[in-house]
């Protein structure tokens, strides 16, 4: 049976590699096994889906669009970029819970009841948001 944190990292990589291969080509160029109609990702669908379980989940500490909030940090912030902390660093913090390290609003809690799926969804969700305020 796998690890926690290797099946986390092996559905937010399965994520990653859908997205990657949805950029890489218009319908119909490239078809083949990642291409086309072969393999389709709704990117909006997980989207929705990752801002419905953020809002469930992350909204009242994080704030509206991981924009902040009196009880927690934004995490629409360059603090936060993929390069320093990585899809897995936001799955184990849900998971395992954190020590502050970058801010005064104390040690965040694990998320009790969150599944590995719920958080690669909320990660892409999240990583959408940074992206679109520039932020790689």
């Amino acid at each position: 049976m796998m690890k926690p944190q290797k099946l986390m990292m092996f559905a937010i990589l399965i994520v990653i590699a859908a997205l990657l291969a949805l950029q890489s080509g218009k319908e119909g160029e490239n078809d083949g096994p990642l291409h086309g109609n072969a393999f389709s990702l709704d990117t909006d669908k997980i989207r929705s889906d990752g801002l419905r379980l953020y809002n469930g989940a992350c909204i009242q500490c994080h704030g509206i669009e991981a924009r902040g909030s009196s009880f927690g940090p934004p995490l629409v912030h360059e603090i936060y970029r993929p390069s320093h902390h990585s899809d897995q660093a936001f799955a184990l913090a849900a998971l395992q819970g954190v020590t502050a390290h970058h801010w005064d609003y104390g040690d965040m809690p694990a998320i009790e009841g969150i599944s590995q799926t719920d958080l690669a969804m909320i990660t892409a969700y999240i990583r959408y948001l940074q992206r679109k305020a520039g932020i790689k």
